[in-house]
């Protein structure tokens, strides 16, 4: 490793890749902290036989912490999109909507093809309209409670249809 003043502009001396499609972000951080020891391991153990190569400067972006408010889940996205935004901001800082005044984390959820009004519960599984399409949470969690399904949140915390998120 050779460090440099920028962040994150050192040169490299191997590289990995893994696809992201359908991982959490928990999922590939684990991911890339195996690959990366892995990695670190196999160059240190023949340093020579990995030479240093600079970093492309293009194409460099710079991801500002996130703010909480961002894992605020907007139904007037597509579906595909509102899923993303799951698996992004999982395990932190949690993707959510509230409801009845309380806030309801999703950990995992479904695209449908169903349609309705966006942002409204189109049915009693808590299938929710967005722009395109719908999303049905799989695992949920209320504020202080333990991750659930979604049809254990059901039994006892009513989210009719027709319910405005």
């Amino acid at each position: 490793m050779q460090m440099e003043a920028g962040l994150d502009t050192g040169p490299v001396r191997l590289e990995g890749r893994t696809p992201v499609d359908g991982k959490t972000a928990g999922q590939l951080t684990a991911e890339l902290s195996a690959m990366g020891a892995r990695l670190m391991v196999e160059v240190l153990g023949d340093v020579e036989r990995y030479p240093a190569m600079p970093q492309p400067e293009d194409g460099v972006t710079y991801a500002a912490k996130i703010d909480k408010a961002e894992a605020r889940l907007d139904f007037s996205r597509t579906a595909e999109e509102v899923e993303r935004q799951v698996r992004a901001f999982n395990p932190a800082p949690g993707a959510f909507f509230e409801v009845h005044g309380e806030r309801v984390r999703v950990h995992a959820a479904t695209v449908l093809a169903e349609r309705g009004e966006t942002g409204i519960v189109i049915d009693d599984q808590m299938t929710i309209a967005c722009s395109e399409g719908a999303i049905r949470p799989i695992l949920v969690q209320r504020a202080g409670r333990g991750v659930m399904t979604s049809e254990e949140l059901l039994r006892g915390f009513a989210i009719p249809a027709g319910t405005r998120l």
